[in-house]
């Protein structure tokens, strides 16, 4: 009767009391498990005996036993059966779904007469050998946000911020969300950000989706948002994306190098007149196709020791790591090798060996 059930973040506190404790206005009968999740095999329908012991954090919890026999032929003829017997523990969700069994021993018979409290409002009994878990009243209810406009070029990536808002008068509990969509591929980037959180009345929990858009056609459709709560009425979210044309890396309003720096405008172009940063040096103007030319990407493409028109600064927080490479005398330039123009390249190594033939001729004209 003294005995402590752990917490998780809920924050719930196992309190045992006496049966004939008050009852929450809406009870659930907690889904019984089968004797094959017991025991591990099953022959026939054998009862199940199923006591409720608490609350871990935010799940309630059972103790089950079931006993089952089975019979057949053995050596020497006749018929011959075998009794098992095992006993497991369950954990439920606190709208009374079953989200793990574990077999154990089965030790001393626990008290069916007892009844659970947790600091929330929730309650758990024992009845007819089935555990019925009491929900508070009011029960809890949430709701989502996200952006007003999502575009997304074709072939792009982009992410933004979404929350789920716990928008009632009890306390919400979010086992995890999801996302999904057949437009663009869409996920959480830390599904961990708003997986086992308790949300107070008012609260929020915040998350980032990352979105891909493929090389499919320009079009319009929805990323769905889910979650698994203690509400007991799922409330699904659309967010609404359109995927348009291609935009080139210079003008698209997103560091695309992951340099610190933008566009050939700092984003002021997408921003309504306002940088978001610093321009990109890679970017030459607003149709440049990329914002990491070979003169601005921090590598030595040629191989000759040098890099970029600044020896790699821009991309390296300002501090050079090698010496500039004079063949970059613009950044946006996409070419580090050395090239030559007209046939001045070409005939430097032609010139030796025509004079050398041109001294041969001479000898054997003298002879």
């Amino acid at each position: 009767m003294g005995r402590r059930i752990a917490s998780l973040r809920f924050g719930l506190l196992g309190l045992l009391a006496l049966a004939g404790a008050a009852q929450a206005q809406t009870t659930i009968p907690l889904p019984p498990l089968t004797p094959f999740e017991i025991i591990g095999r099953q022959c026939g329908q054998p009862p199940v005996t199923t006591i409720a012991t608490g609350f871990d954090g935010a799940y309630a919890t059972t103790w089950s036993t079931s006993s089952t026999t089975c019979g057949g032929s053995g050596r020497g003829g006749g018929y011959h059966t075998t009794t098992y017997t095992g006993c497991a523990t369950a954990r439920y969700t606190l709208i009374g779904v079953l989200t793990d069994v574990t077999q154990v021993g089965c030790g001393a018979a626990h008290d069916p007469g007892l009844v659970f409290q947790n600091d929330t409002g929730y309650s758990e009994s024992t009845s007819g050998n089935v555990g019925l878990l009491g929900l508070p009243d009011p029960t809890p209810t949430y709701s989502w946000t996200g952006v007003s406009s999502l575009s997304i070029p074709l072939a792009s990536y982009r992410q933004f911020e979404a929350s789920i808002v716990n928008d009632g008068a009890a306390p919400l509990h979010v086992y995890s969300v999801s996302t999904s969509s057949g437009a663009v591929s869409a996920y959480p980037i830390d599904p961990a950000a708003c997986a086992e959180v308790d949300l107070d009345p008012g609260a929020a929990c915040p998350f980032t989706v990352g979105v891909y858009a493929g090389n499919g056609e320009v079009d319009s459709g929805t990323i769905s948002f889910a979650a698994v709560t203690s509400s007991l009425t799922a409330t699904p979210f659309q967010q609404p994306v359109t995927i348009t044309d291609p935009v080139p890396a210079c003008a698209d309003g997103w560091d695309n190098d992951g340099d610190g720096f933008l566009d050939f405008d700092g984003g002021a172009s997408v921003n309504g007149g306002v940088p978001l940063g610093l321009p990109d040096p890679g970017c030459k103007n607003a149709m440049s196709v990329t914002e990491s030319p070979q003169c601005q990407n921090g590598i030595d493409d040629d191989g000759d020791g040098l890099v970029d028109f600044d020896g790699g600064a821009s991309v390296n927080g300002g501090v050079p790591f090698a010496d500039p490479d004079p063949q970059c005398t613009q950044p946006f330039q996409n070419n580090e090798s050395r090239t030559g123009c007209g046939l001045g390249a070409e005939l430097a190594g032609v010139v030796p060996l025509l004079t050398w033939l041109g001294g041969r001729r001479r000898r054997r004209g003298r002879g």
